[in-house]
Parts: C-alpha cells; sequence; structure tokens
C-alpha cells in the first residue's frame, strides 16, 4: 500500500511511544499536515480506496464517536464495512490479548504492563494512539453538605486499605452534624467499563488493594440518574454527562485542603501489528480519520476534548526531534 510521507513517518514514531506531526505534504492535494486545535485545514482524505471489513471493539462512552468515525469514513469507502462492538473498554482489551485484528478502543490509557503482556503474549506490537481527552469528576446527591473532598479520602471511599479497614462514610469525606455516620453509597462502572480502571489509576490505588463494593452501573447516564435520587451516593463520570445539573459535582483537594487539577482521562485507540509488517490499510484509513480535522470535528461535537498541538511538541521535545521530513 502506497502511503504518505507524513503518515509513515507519524506511525513510526507513535510505535515508539511518541506521537509528531506529520509533515507538509509536497503535492496539489495536501494532505493533514498537523493536529492544530482549530483543526484548520487539515480535513480528512483518503490515500487510497479501501475495502473488506474492520471490527472496532471497546469502550461503551466512546459509542456516539466511532459511529461517527465510522459513518464519516464509509462515506470514502462505500464498500468497506465497520462493525462497532462497544461493550466496554476491558473487552478491547481481552480482543486484543487474543491476538484479534480488531481496532480497541478504550477510554483509557493501556498501561506499560498490559502492554507488556499482550506483546509477550501474541507476539505482535501494539500501536496505542490518542486520540481525545474527557474529565472525571466526583458525583454526589444535590443534599450533599460538602462542596470538595480530599483525594486521598475519596481514595479510602472506593479502596480498602487493609481487610479490617472499616465501611466509608460521609464524615470521613469530611462531612458533619447529621451526615457525619451517614454511609457513603458508592456507584461504579461495571467490570468491563475502561472508566473503572481510570478511577483506580486517577485516585492511585495498588494493584492489591481492594475495591469497595458498590452497585454497579451500566452507562454515566444511569450513574447519574442514581445519584441524583439517593441522599449519600458517591459516584463518578464524564463532565459532559453531570453538566446536566441533577447531581452535585465535587471538587478535589490535597491533604492541606489545596485545590487539584482536573482529572484528565485520554481515550485512545489500539491496534496491533507483526512486527516488521505494516498495519492493515482500513485500519490505517480509520487512524488518519480519527486524527484528522475531520475527525477532530466529531470529539468537540461529542463533547469530549481534542487533541492539543502542545502535546504533539512535547512528544517532539521527548525525542529530540524538531521536524519530520
Amino acid at each position: 500500500m502506497h502511503r504518505p510521507r507524513w503518515l509513515s513517518a507519524c506511525l513510526t514514531l507513535l510505535f515508539t511511544g511518541i506521537l509528531c506531526i506529520p509533515a507538509t505534504a509536497q503535492d496539489n492535494n495536501p494532505k493533514p499536515t498537523s493536529l492544530d486545535r482549530d483543526l484548520a485545514g487539515n480535513d480528512y482524505r483518503p490515500f487510497e480506496p479501501v475495502t473488506g471489513d474492520l471490527k472496532v471493539v471497546g469502550s461503551r462512552s466512546m459509542v456516539t464517536l466511532l459511529d461517527q468515525w465510522a459513518e464519516g469514513l464509509r462515506k470514502h469507502h462505500p464498500k468497506l464495512t465497520i462493525d462497532l462492538d462497544c461493550d466496554g473498554s476491558e473487552t478491547a482489551v481481552t480482543e486484543l490479548a487474543k491476538g484479534k485484528s480488531v481496532v480497541g478502543a478504550l477510554s483509557r490509557i493501556l498501561s506499560a504492563n498490559e502492554r507488556k503482556q499482550i506483546e509477550e503474549k501474541t507476539g505482535l506490537e501494539l500501536l496505542a494512539l490518542p486520540v481525545c481527552h474527557w474529565e472525571m469528576v466526583l458525583v454526589a446527591h444535590p443534599s450533599t453538605p460538602v462542596s470538595a473532598v480530599r483525594l486521598s479520602r475519596v481514595h479510602d471511599a472506593f479502596f480498602s486499605r487493609s481487610k479490617d479497614s472499616t465501611a466509608p462514610t460521609w464524615g470521613d469525606l469530611g462531612a458533619a452534624n447529621d451526615w457525619q455516620k451517614k454511609p457513603v453509597l458508592l456507584l461504579t462502572r461495571e467490570n468491563a467499563s475502561g472508566t473503572r480502571a481510570a478511577l483506580r489509576q486517577s485516585l492511585g490505588a495498588q494493584k492489591e488493594q481492594a475495591e469497595r463494593q458498590g452497585e454497579e452501573m451500566p452507562s454515566f447516564r444511569e450513574l447519574v440518574q442514581a445519584a441524583a435520587t439517593r441522599p449519600g451516593a458517591l459516584g463518578y463520570c464524564s463532565r459532559r454527562i453531570a453538566a446536566t445539573g441533577e447531581v452535585k459535582v465535587l471538587s478535589l483537594m490535597d491533604d492541606y485542603a489545596n485545590p487539584l487539577p482536573p482529572l484528565i482521562q485520554t481515550m485512545t485507540l489500539v491496534v496491533g501489528r507483526e512486527k516488521g509488517k505494516s498495519l492493515d490499510p482500513a485500519v490505517l484509513e480509520f487512524l488518519a480519520f480519527a486524527l484528522s480535522a475531520t475527525g477532530q470535528a466529531a470529539v468537540t461535537r461529542d463533547n469530549f476534548r481534542p487533541l492539543e498541538i502542545a502535546e504533539v511538541h512535547a512528544g517532539f521535545d521527548r525525542a529530540g526531534f524538531s521536524s519530520v521530513k
């Protein structure tokens, strides 16, 4: 398959964990040349027609975005069949570990340990490509008497530090008076959800620390609806879902009551390839569409955060590159 030089360079560096800016195309039909946040001049253009079947597996939180990308790509490749199977980020990890030829969609970053285990098991090289970001927030019932909570206390609410640790109360999270002894009703996502794993990563919970039992919700929307009607509830979701005003969004503090930055998560597309071989042409087109202005515009429409150009520059700095020819 013939590929423009910018795409070959970009994918080569991505397989080493470095995201780079593609070089300016040298023809009369320029290809996207940056991931600039204003998305100007970077509309998707096919490299060559592709046919066959492409399967995308993973995050429920990304289903609308993935559907927009699939629909947009099919307009350029009408003979390409794209099958979306969005049952959770962890299903993508499972399929990739089986060596399946899929595009894995994760609402979180693939951990270094997961990458190592999958590559050792399958003999494949993995490409984990950041495609956008989202903000995780803590939500509670509107009557909750606290507005900010310490991150370490949130950790202890969701994860047990020892076998004999007691069940959390709102007093542990800073509430007083009638709420001091009120039990925390934990609302969480199902096991297959990438955001559940992202919560563990964000709170710094160790692998050996057990997650406290909570009521599992199949979607952020249902979690928010539950939190809105149950005094004492504590859960997590994306800020875009919490923006309905049905629940109280809690800000985070450190142990000295200083405000902490938002919990920004990265959504990724993960694919595997045989060592020394190119990716499937349909996979290349899907990744190119996601990175293009057309694909990043869909990110904005779905109320996620598109990639910042500074993220790309940081990749250049780490690699010692100032440009890619």
